[in-house]
């Protein structure tokens, strides 16, 4: 009996490695949402047996492997029944169920096990030697993991835009980035000139009850740390602006957020005036509609000292310093600008 020899020839392969929808180097302006890509791929091939094309319906069963030979399978195997061959050609969709896993595509060599059974239902399954290796189209090998990129961006657009489908309201998360290294980052920003006001990480919400940036620690740790000092725009609410101590007539120590750099160099760029408990500060900035607190920084041999704020002008606050029976002291205190 004759043995048939079966070859086969990879013609399209067209795999894609994200099942998310990302735009590299453009903005997208529609408001249509985009469908997602999945992990499916289309496999064209040409079948010849004993060297002439195939012309009969087969069924086709593939096996993806991380190796030429031996090694281990993704997945398990997807088996295409009564596939139509004319001429020798085919083409299948792959992993359109998942066979080969959820996410089979991370940027290792891959390689596909083919069987085949012509005419379809009869006999045994034939294994075609050697696996066929996958290789990605240019733009997919631009995206593979790790992705490093070097891209001129044009104004007003963005290197990396992930845009979530507006009509499913499970689709919470544009960007899920999840690090399980002790000490690492799951989003790590980086603002690398060395001058002007570039932001490494930066958040926006455009509803007013919305957030522009949430931070969250479910073990009951910090859930922000800063290496360095925080600011807030002047005209905002909740963090401190300014902070002064005043000993015996001089700013003995200081913080300023409202410079171009953070100051904590007495006297901060802050100025000092008065003497013997009458005390005017100017903060160089606008404080009149800031919220002002002010407090004693110690006891005298006389009792509790207690500072008073006497009067607030665009950008000075005028404090005296009393004892309980209400006469001027030459104390300390401190004072907080919110």
């Amino acid at each position: 009996m004759k043995r048939s020899v079966f070859s086969i020839t990879i013609l399209v392969l067209q795999v894609l490695v994200l099942g998310a929808t990302v735009v590299l180097g453009r903005t997208h302006a529609s408001s249509e949402p985009l469908a997602e890509l999945g992990t499916a791929f289309t496999y064209q091939g040409q079948l010849n047996q004993n060297g002439s094309p195939v012309n009969d319906n087969c069924d086709l069963r593939f096996g993806l492997w991380d190796a030429l030979s031996g090694g281990s399978q993704v997945g398990s195997n997807q088996t295409v029944t009564n596939q139509t061959v004319s001429n020798g050609l085919f083409t299948v969709l792959l992993n359109d169920g998942n066979e080969f896993g959820n996410s089979p595509f991370n940027g290792q060599a891959l390689w596909l096990k083919i069987e085949i059974r012509c005419p379809a239902g009869s006999g045994s399954y034939i294994t075609l030697n050697p696996r066929q290796p996958l290789t990605a189209v240019p733009y997919a090998q631009g995206l593979r993991l790790p992705i490093t990129a070097d891209m001129i961006i044009p104004d007003n657009s963005s290197g990396l835009s992930i845009t979530t489908d507006t009509a499913n309201p499970s689709a919470t998360n544009a960007l899920l980035a999840e690090t399980q290294t002790a000490g690492g980052h799951g989003v790590y920003g980086w603002a690398s000139a060395g001058s002007g006001a570039g932001t490494g990480v930066y958040g926006q919400a455009n509803s007013p009850n919305g957030y522009g940036m949430v931070s969250e620690n479910v073990a009951n740790g910090y859930a922000i740390w800063s290496r360095g000092p925080a600011r807030q725009d002047r005209a905002d609410g909740g963090w401190v602006k300014a902070m002064v101590q005043v000993y015996l007539s001089n700013i003995n120590r200081c913080y300023n957020s409202q410079g171009s750099t953070p100051n904590s160099t007495p006297p901060c760029g802050f100025s000092l005036s008065g003497a013997g408990g009458d005390f005017t500060i100017d903060f160089n900035f606008t404080v009149n509609d800031r919220f002002i607190s002010v407090v004693p920084y110690y006891e005298t041999d006389t009792g509790v000292v207690i500072p008073v704020v006497r009067g607030i002008g665009t950008d000075t606050v005028r404090i005296r310093t009393y004892k309980p029976d209400g006469s001027l002291i030459n104390s300390a205190f401190f004072l907080i600008i919110y």
